[in-house]
């Protein structure tokens, strides 16, 4: 009974010091290079919001819509538009997206990893832009060939179910849409922390 006390304490101080060191490298993924405008955010950028826990992505688009451009994001949500874990791949306007939230960041991809980020505070002119969506549209801009390739692949992906959070979750998606490989830095820091050997 002793040594397994000792064996079941010492799995919950791992679990919290990776916990605890997850939460560190989450505040890492907060910071940013800079701030940019909600007009230099280009369709087939990967972005991102906070959501306490968690950062939401998906894949930014700005489409030509009846009442002119309208904001949108590919991303894994909520049958009812609201964001859970059972979801699907669905074209939402940015308001879905941004579940509440005032500002979201830019992911600028280097090769297959993020080595930009840029802050977008400046979004509340944009609500009125957002709060319809008619449908898959036109691209309102023109994107680099790595921007369409990312829209292509998001729009292929629509109504796919399958989410996981370990294998298959909003980022990995996005990731995947803009880069080919699916990837999860979120996952990838959260296994790192409970793997590492104990410093202490």
């Amino acid at each position: 009974d002793e040594l397994m006390d000792e064996l079941l304490r010492n799995i919950g101080r791992r679990i919290l010091r990776s916990a605890v060191d997850y939460q560190k490298s989450r505040e890492r993924s907060r910071e940013y290079n800079g701030v940019m405008s909600i007009d230099e955010v280009m369709s087939g950028e990967v972005v991102k919001v906070d959501r306490g826990l968690y950062v939401h992505y998906g894949i930014f688009l700005r489409t030509l819509g009846r009442n002119g451009e309208e904001l949108h994001v590919i991303h894994y949500t909520g049958r009812n538009g609201h964001n859970d874990f059972n979801g699907i791949v669905m074209e939402t306007a940015l308001d879905v997206f941004l579940d509440g939230a005032d500002k979201f960041m830019v992911c600028r991809y280097d090769g297959g990893e993020c080595t930009g980020r840029f802050l977008v505070r400046d979004i509340t002119r944009t609500r009125a832009k957002t709060s319809e969506f008619s449908g898959m549209n036109e691209l309102a801009d023109t994107p680099g060939l790595d921007g369409v390739v990312a829209v292509e692949r998001g729009r292929s992906r629509i109504g796919a179910e399958g989410y996981s959070l370990p294998v298959n979750n909003c980022e990995h998606f996005a990731v995947w849409c803009k880069t080919g490989e699916s990837e999860s830095s979120q996952v990838n820091d959260f296994l790192h922390a409970l793997i590492m050997p104990d410093k202490g």
